[in-house]
């Protein structure tokens, strides 16, 4: 039955697009099918549910209220997103494709941000080998995240 959920949540996630879980799922599958101790099949299985709670929050917040509800959330781990935007650009600037990757990490960190609807357009340029334009993209998020730090630190002043 594990091996069963854990396949069939590998493939779900691939189809919507959830590909940190996905790539959870497949280990755990694997895992279950070659028998691993339930130590390492506790080990995964927290990996999966770490991978689908980005998911299952942007999933609710869309079932509370669509796009209106997601206007004031905030990634889970700002640093992280952080460090993954840097890497990120990083990578867009050498044209390398390993953007991608980053692409999907940050976009599990973002679902159901005001950022999720920016990395989507960026994951599009990327797919295209449009690097040039997915740094346009960014540069765009780039001032809107800063002018959200500014009117926040403007608040805490007055």
């Amino acid at each position: 039955a594990a091996t069963r959920c854990a396949h069939t949540l590998k493939g779900t996630s691939g189809n919507i697009g959830a590909h940190a879980v996905q790539a959870a799922a497949a280990d755990l599958d694997m895992a279950c099918k070659e028998g691993a101790e339930a130590s390492e099949i506790d080990r995964l299985l927290s990996a999966v549910l770490a991978a689908l709670q980005p998911v299952l929050a942007g999933l609710e917040q869309l079932a509370e209220g669509g796009e209106s509800a997601t206007a004031n959330a905030r990634p889970a781990d700002g640093a992280q997103v952080d460090a993954l935007l840097s890497r990120l650009q990083s990578l867009l600037e050498d044209d390398d494709t390993d953007a991608a990757e980053v692409l999907e990490e940050l976009s599990a960190q973002v679902a159901g941000t005001p950022l999720a609807a920016g990395i989507r357009k960026i994951e599009k340029s990327v797919a295209q080998y449009d690097f040039e334009e997915a740094l346009d993209i960014m540069a765009g998020l780039e001032i809107s995240l800063t002018d959200s730090g500014n009117n926040q630190g403007e608040g805490e002043k007055g």
